[in-house]
């Protein structure tokens, strides 16, 4: 199966996403683990592929083929992800680590906890492995989002107002 970390695009390292999902890989060389590693200092070494930044429309279509995808607490992944029926694990930024400039995305984190089965929520670096696991059985069993179109809608204005109260 197919694995695609993505930490974004800040100018801050997520380092410890990185590091983890690749001691993962290390561990299960059976699958494919595709990281976007941006601004990490950290350098996979277990990769099927590393890269920095791409364009949106050649990242759309790698995000479209993974099976699971870790990600940073964003409003964009989660969207892509349900849009793409792809079960998602987000990892929150944290300021204490000096990954962002504040704890937005764990307060994004939090406002959209408990909206989809589909959605795993790591705030602990040592459950990203039992995460991945149950989201790959949730790709081998064919789970997908439940519609919620309005819910959808109103998660995205939400998502919205966060990061832009976030940059401000």
């Amino acid at each position: 199966m197919r694995v695609l970390l993505t930490v974004g695009s800040q100018a801050y390292p997520f380092n410890r996403v990185v590091e983890a999902t690749d001691a993962w890989a290390a561990a299960h060389p059976e699958h494919d683990v595709i990281m976007q590693i941006s601004h990490c200092t950290y350098r996979p070494t277990h990769a099927a592929r590393k890269f920095g930044l791409m364009e949106l429309e050649e990242f759309q279509r790698l995000f479209a083929s993974a099976d699971v995808v870790i990600s940073h607490a964003s409003s964009g992944p989660v969207l892509m992800a349900r849009r793409f029926g792809i079960p998602l694990i987000l990892v929150p930024r944290k300021k204490q680590f000096g990954e962002s400039f504040n704890d937005h995305q764990l307060h994004f984190s939090e406002l959209i906890r408990g909206t989809s089965q589909m959605q795993e929520f790591v705030l602990d670096i040592c459950d990203l492995g039992p995460a991945l696991e149950r989201a790959l059985e949730r790709r081998r069993r064919g789970q997908t989002y439940e519609p919620h179109l309005l819910r959808d809608r109103v998660i995205a204005t939400i998502a919205a107002f966060v990061e832009n109260v976030a940059c401000d």
